[in-house]
Protein backbone atom coordinates (compact mmCIF):
# COMPACT_ATOMS: atom_id res chain seq x y z
CA UNK A 1 0.00 0.00 0.00
CA UNK A 2 2.78 2.22 0.89
CA UNK A 3 4.31 1.86 -2.35
CA UNK A 4 1.18 2.70 -4.37
CA UNK A 5 0.79 5.52 -2.60
CA UNK A 6 4.64 6.49 -3.27
CA UNK A 7 3.86 6.00 -6.57
CA UNK A 8 0.39 7.53 -6.98
CA UNK A 9 2.30 10.70 -5.45
CA UNK A 10 5.25 10.28 -8.02
CA UNK A 11 2.33 10.29 -11.08
CA UNK A 12 0.79 13.29 -9.34
CA UNK A 13 3.76 15.46 -9.23
CA UNK A 14 4.90 14.81 -12.98
CA UNK A 15 1.50 15.84 -14.09
CA UNK A 16 1.31 19.09 -12.89
CA UNK A 17 2.76 21.90 -14.49
CA UNK A 18 6.19 23.84 -13.86
CA UNK A 19 5.76 27.25 -13.41
CA UNK A 20 8.74 29.85 -14.39
CA UNK A 21 7.90 31.98 -11.86
CA UNK A 22 5.56 31.83 -8.95
CA UNK A 23 4.44 35.25 -6.52
CA UNK A 24 2.17 34.95 -3.42
CA UNK A 25 0.34 38.42 -2.65
CA UNK A 26 -1.62 39.20 1.21
CA UNK A 27 -4.46 41.58 1.38
CA UNK A 28 -6.12 42.91 3.93
CA UNK A 29 -9.82 43.84 3.77
CA UNK A 30 -11.32 47.18 5.35
CA UNK A 31 -14.72 48.60 5.52
CA UNK A 32 -15.21 52.52 6.82
CA UNK A 33 -11.77 52.45 7.86
CA UNK A 34 -12.07 48.85 10.12
CA UNK A 35 -10.36 46.06 9.20
CA UNK A 36 -12.51 43.32 8.19
CA UNK A 37 -10.79 40.00 6.56
CA UNK A 38 -8.59 39.07 4.45
CA UNK A 39 -7.63 37.69 1.16
CA UNK A 40 -3.98 35.55 0.02
CA UNK A 41 -3.67 35.53 -4.04
CA UNK A 42 -0.93 32.72 -5.63
CA UNK A 43 -0.10 33.47 -8.98
CA UNK A 44 1.96 30.88 -11.14
CA UNK A 45 2.97 31.84 -14.51
CA UNK A 46 5.18 31.41 -17.51
CA UNK A 47 5.61 32.77 -20.78
CA UNK A 48 2.20 30.72 -22.26
CA UNK A 49 0.23 30.23 -19.34
CA UNK A 50 -0.81 31.43 -16.13
CA UNK A 51 -2.64 29.89 -12.66
CA UNK A 52 -4.09 32.07 -10.12
CA UNK A 53 -5.48 30.08 -6.97
CA UNK A 54 -6.34 31.59 -3.35
CA UNK A 55 -8.71 32.02 -0.17
CA UNK A 56 -10.68 35.08 1.16
CA UNK A 57 -12.08 35.62 4.91
CA UNK A 58 -13.75 37.68 7.08
CA UNK A 59 -12.57 38.32 10.40
CA UNK A 60 -14.01 39.89 13.99
CA UNK A 61 -17.47 40.51 14.26
CA UNK A 62 -18.31 40.13 10.57
CA UNK A 63 -16.95 36.73 10.67
CA UNK A 64 -19.36 36.38 13.70
CA UNK A 65 -22.03 37.30 12.01
CA UNK A 66 -21.53 35.90 8.23
CA UNK A 67 -18.75 33.06 8.80
CA UNK A 68 -17.66 34.11 4.87
CA UNK A 69 -14.92 32.57 3.29
CA UNK A 70 -13.99 32.10 -0.19
CA UNK A 71 -11.68 29.54 -1.92
CA UNK A 72 -11.08 30.91 -5.64
CA UNK A 73 -8.80 29.55 -8.89
CA UNK A 74 -8.38 30.69 -12.49
CA UNK A 75 -6.06 29.82 -15.48
CA UNK A 76 -5.13 30.37 -18.89
CA UNK A 77 -3.34 31.83 -21.54
CA UNK A 78 -1.31 34.57 -22.84
CA UNK A 79 -2.57 35.62 -26.56
CA UNK A 80 0.05 38.29 -27.62
CA UNK A 81 0.76 39.01 -23.61
CA UNK A 82 -2.57 39.08 -23.08
CA UNK A 83 -4.14 36.98 -20.79
CA UNK A 84 -7.26 34.50 -21.85
CA UNK A 85 -9.13 32.96 -19.75
CA UNK A 86 -9.70 28.59 -20.15
CA UNK A 87 -11.42 28.02 -16.84
CA UNK A 88 -12.02 29.16 -13.24
CA UNK A 89 -13.40 28.14 -9.64
CA UNK A 90 -15.19 30.35 -7.07
CA UNK A 91 -16.39 28.65 -4.05
CA UNK A 92 -18.08 31.13 -1.44
CA UNK A 93 -19.07 29.75 1.92
CA UNK A 94 -20.96 31.59 4.35
CA UNK A 95 -23.14 30.14 7.64
CA UNK A 96 -26.36 28.82 5.97
CA UNK A 97 -25.34 29.15 2.10
CA UNK A 98 -22.86 27.38 -0.11
CA UNK A 99 -22.23 28.51 -4.02
CA UNK A 100 -19.70 27.10 -6.14
CA UNK A 101 -19.27 28.46 -9.44
CA UNK A 102 -17.12 25.88 -12.07
CA UNK A 103 -16.13 27.11 -16.05
CA UNK A 104 -14.16 24.31 -17.58
CA UNK A 105 -14.37 23.23 -21.67
CA UNK A 106 -16.90 26.41 -22.32
CA UNK A 107 -19.41 24.82 -19.93
CA UNK A 108 -20.25 26.93 -16.77
CA UNK A 109 -22.01 25.10 -13.77
CA UNK A 110 -23.47 26.96 -10.84
CA UNK A 111 -24.49 25.14 -7.84
CA UNK A 112 -26.51 27.22 -4.86
CA UNK A 113 -26.95 25.05 -1.60
CA UNK A 114 -27.19 21.85 -3.72
CA UNK A 115 -29.27 22.72 -6.30
CA UNK A 116 -27.50 22.78 -10.06
CA UNK A 117 -28.07 25.80 -12.19
CA UNK A 118 -26.35 25.75 -15.97
CA UNK A 119 -26.57 29.78 -16.59
CA UNK A 120 -24.91 31.66 -19.73
CA UNK A 121 -21.32 31.82 -19.84
CA UNK A 122 -19.77 35.42 -19.69
CA UNK A 123 -17.61 35.99 -22.96
CA UNK A 124 -15.52 38.76 -21.31
CA UNK A 125 -12.09 38.29 -18.85
CA UNK A 126 -13.10 37.00 -15.27
CA UNK A 127 -11.72 39.32 -12.63
CA UNK A 128 -9.44 37.42 -11.63
CA UNK A 129 -7.26 37.47 -14.67
CA UNK A 130 -8.45 41.23 -15.03
CA UNK A 131 -6.66 42.11 -11.70
CA UNK A 132 -3.52 39.77 -11.93
CA UNK A 133 -2.13 38.93 -15.14
CA UNK A 134 -3.14 42.20 -17.55
CA UNK A 135 -0.77 43.92 -18.30
CA UNK A 136 -2.25 47.74 -17.20
CA UNK A 137 -4.91 49.81 -17.04
CA UNK A 138 -5.77 50.01 -20.51
CA UNK A 139 -5.83 46.41 -21.44
CA UNK A 140 -8.77 45.24 -18.86
CA UNK A 141 -11.30 45.62 -21.85
CA UNK A 142 -14.90 46.77 -21.99
CA UNK A 143 -15.97 43.99 -19.35
CA UNK A 144 -15.14 41.98 -16.94
CA UNK A 145 -17.07 39.38 -15.18
CA UNK A 146 -17.14 37.96 -11.88
CA UNK A 147 -17.89 34.23 -12.77
CA UNK A 148 -21.48 34.09 -12.94
CA UNK A 149 -22.71 37.79 -13.47
CA UNK A 150 -20.90 40.44 -16.58
CA UNK A 151 -20.23 44.26 -15.63
CA UNK A 152 -19.73 46.84 -18.42
CA UNK A 153 -16.35 48.44 -17.77
CA UNK A 154 -15.49 52.32 -18.21
CA UNK A 155 -11.50 53.67 -17.69
CA UNK A 156 -12.56 57.18 -16.03
CA UNK A 157 -9.31 57.88 -15.26
CA UNK A 158 -5.24 57.30 -15.49
CA UNK A 159 -2.51 58.69 -13.63
CA UNK A 160 1.32 57.19 -13.67
CA UNK A 161 3.17 58.16 -10.01
CA UNK A 162 6.84 57.89 -11.26
CA UNK A 163 8.55 57.99 -7.97
CA UNK A 164 6.36 54.63 -6.94
CA UNK A 165 4.87 55.81 -3.89
CA UNK A 166 4.91 52.53 -1.68
CA UNK A 167 5.36 50.15 -4.55
CA UNK A 168 2.65 51.88 -6.78
CA UNK A 169 3.76 53.03 -10.07
CA UNK A 170 -0.16 53.99 -11.72
CA UNK A 171 -2.92 54.65 -10.34
CA UNK A 172 -6.49 53.66 -12.63
CA UNK A 173 -10.72 54.75 -12.32
CA UNK A 174 -13.06 52.47 -13.40
CA UNK A 175 -16.69 52.49 -13.39
CA UNK A 176 -18.71 49.45 -13.62
CA UNK A 177 -21.95 48.68 -14.29
CA UNK A 178 -23.83 44.93 -13.98
CA UNK A 179 -27.44 44.28 -15.40
CA UNK A 180 -29.46 45.99 -13.01
CA UNK A 181 -27.72 48.99 -14.10
CA UNK A 182 -26.33 49.17 -10.54
CA UNK A 183 -22.93 50.93 -10.50
CA UNK A 184 -19.57 50.34 -8.72
CA UNK A 185 -16.84 53.19 -8.69
CA UNK A 186 -13.41 51.64 -8.28
CA UNK A 187 -10.09 53.26 -7.95
CA UNK A 188 -6.80 50.85 -8.53
CA UNK A 189 -3.06 51.58 -7.60
CA UNK A 190 -0.88 49.38 -9.94
CA UNK A 191 2.54 48.36 -8.73
CA UNK A 192 5.35 45.64 -10.71
CA UNK A 193 6.32 42.98 -8.50
CA UNK A 194 8.42 39.98 -9.42
CA UNK A 195 6.84 41.36 -13.27
CA UNK A 196 3.60 41.37 -12.91
CA UNK A 197 1.48 44.62 -12.75
CA UNK A 198 -0.90 43.97 -9.75
CA UNK A 199 -3.16 45.88 -7.29
CA UNK A 200 -1.71 47.22 -4.42
CA UNK A 201 -4.99 48.90 -2.89
CA UNK A 202 -8.21 48.87 -4.17
CA UNK A 203 -11.10 50.75 -3.31
CA UNK A 204 -14.38 50.47 -4.41
CA UNK A 205 -18.02 52.85 -3.37
CA UNK A 206 -21.30 52.80 -4.92
CA UNK A 207 -23.42 49.06 -5.13
CA UNK A 208 -20.09 47.80 -3.57
CA UNK A 209 -18.10 49.58 -0.51
CA UNK A 210 -14.56 48.23 0.84
CA UNK A 211 -11.00 48.86 0.30
CA UNK A 212 -8.38 46.24 -0.10
CA UNK A 213 -5.07 46.79 0.47
CA UNK A 214 -1.90 44.59 0.09
CA UNK A 215 0.65 44.04 3.41
CA UNK A 216 2.94 41.35 2.15
CA UNK A 217 4.90 39.53 -0.67
CA UNK A 218 6.25 36.08 -1.24
CA UNK A 219 9.23 36.65 -3.18
CA UNK A 220 9.24 40.77 -2.37
CA UNK A 221 10.46 42.05 -5.88
CA UNK A 222 9.66 45.90 -5.90
CA UNK A 223 10.49 47.57 -9.22
CA UNK A 224 11.07 50.96 -6.74
CA UNK A 225 14.17 52.35 -5.39
CA UNK A 226 13.51 50.59 -1.84
CA UNK A 227 12.45 47.30 -1.69
CA UNK A 228 9.88 45.91 1.17
CA UNK A 229 7.62 43.30 1.99
CA UNK A 230 5.12 45.37 4.21
CA UNK A 231 3.21 47.82 2.63
CA UNK A 232 1.27 50.68 3.76
CA UNK A 233 -0.73 53.10 2.09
Amino acid sequence: MATRSAIFATLLLSAAPIWADETTLGYDAFVAGAKVGGAEVKIERDDARYAISGTAWTIGVLNFVTQWQSMFTASGRFDDQSPVNDGYRFIERTRDKVKELFFQNGTLTYVKNGHVRSPQTPTSLDLLSTLFVSRDCASAGAEVHNGKDPFTLKLTGRESLPEARDGATERCSFELNNEDNERIDATVWLGQIDGLTVPVRLDVTGALEGTLKLHSTSPAAFTSASRRTTIKI
